[in-house]
């Protein structure tokens, strides 16, 4: 588990430290002031650009990583707006200490190189990585190194793929944990009778049996904001000993079905062994956290960022703040 990460020089983050981080953690600020930025850094300090490059792309609406022809054979275009102040000369450093957690990240760039170096835990050696543009004009992303710990990233705006969403559910159903979500949802969705992998024009999906139809349907019909919900808990699931960051919790969540929401999330971090990363703009959310956390206050906490730096509450001074009604968003 993470207890302390240290950025620099990466997006809105000139030098930021986040300490005694916990198993459920909460990140809050104004529109802008880093709080993607920071699940992104948690990524890159895991390992990995790829990931991070792919949900990039889809917030531009892109299929692949590709430059224009007059950019290719330049790596700089595509990833300046990973630096601090587009500034490519300052190295991105991201480490993160903890049990089982102390990793470190380096990012430099030229003209037509992306160098990352991954000291994973456990190691004295730097893993090195160079990316270079091939002639296409696509990035050419090498595989990440073995090993490392599991991560889920649920942007705020883009939707799970059906297909992975589906694999996840089936393997869970061969190991016949299906059943813990099916429970796990009834507090949201009562209506919830059973969940099934189906195909649908060809594409397996989840569907749900609700009460009081005859036929099963795509979750996504039943609702956006709960197969998002089912998707967490399923990342949840797969990533033992590792995290899941979630954008923009509250999104497509009915505010009175809160409180169920967290604790359930909360209820599986504990089963599978996973830490929490969320945001929110939600008071309401906030308020349900304060309510879930009261009976383990040290297993929660929040950080307020604001122009690249934080303040951080624990989850005893987080709570005391939500009760007296003293705006930490």
């Amino acid at each position: 588990m993470i207890q302390k990460i240290t950025i620099q020089n990466f997006r809105c983050f000139k030098k930021l430290a986040a300490t005694d981080l916990t198993r459920f953690n909460v990140l809050v600020g104004r529109n802008g002031s880093g709080k993607t930025a920071f699940l992104e850094a948690l990524f890159i300090g895991n390992g990995s650009l790829e990931p991070l490059l792919r949900i990039r792309n889809q917030r531009l609406g892109q299929e692949l990583v590709l430059l224009n022809s007059d950019e290719r054979g330049a790596i700089e275009p595509l990833v300046h707006q990973l630096f601090h102040q587009f500034n490519t000369k300052n190295q991105i450093q991201i480490t993160t200490f903890g049990p089982r957690a102390n990793t470190s990240a380096k990012l430099t760039t030229n003209d037509n190189t992306l160098r990352y170096e991954f000291q994973p835990r456990q190691s004295s050696k730097f893993q090195t990585t160079t990316m270079r543009i091939g002639n296409d004009g696509e990035l050419k992303i090498p595989p990440p190194p073995p090993n490392l710990k599991k991560v889920s990233f649920y942007p705020a705006s883009i939707k799970h793929n059906p297909r992975e969403v589906s694999q996840r559910f089936s393997e869970l159903s061969k190991r016949t944990e299906s059943e813990k979500f099916i429970t796990g949802l009834k507090p949201v969705l009562p209506d919830l009778e059973d969940l099934s992998i189906e195909l649908e024009s060809g594409t397996p999906m989840v569907f749900a049996k609700m009460k009081g139809l005859d036929e099963r349907i795509p979750m996504q019909y039943v609702s956006d904001g709960i197969y998002r919900l089912l998707s967490i808990l399923m990342g949840i699931s797969s990533a033992s000993d590792g995290y899941v960051l979630i954008d923009e919790l509250e999104n497509g969540i009915y505010h009175r079905n809160f409180p169920e929401i967290v604790e359930l999330i909360y209820n599986f971090s504990i089963t599978f062994d996973v830490q929490i990363f969320v945001t929110t703009h939600s008071k309401e959310l906030l308020q349900a956290i304060a309510d879930v956390s009261r009976n383990h206050e040290a297993e929660y906490c929040l950080q307020r960022i604001e122009k690249g730096e934080n303040e951080q509450f624990n989850g005893i001074t987080f709570r005391s703040a939500i009760e007296q009604e003293i705006e930490i968003r």
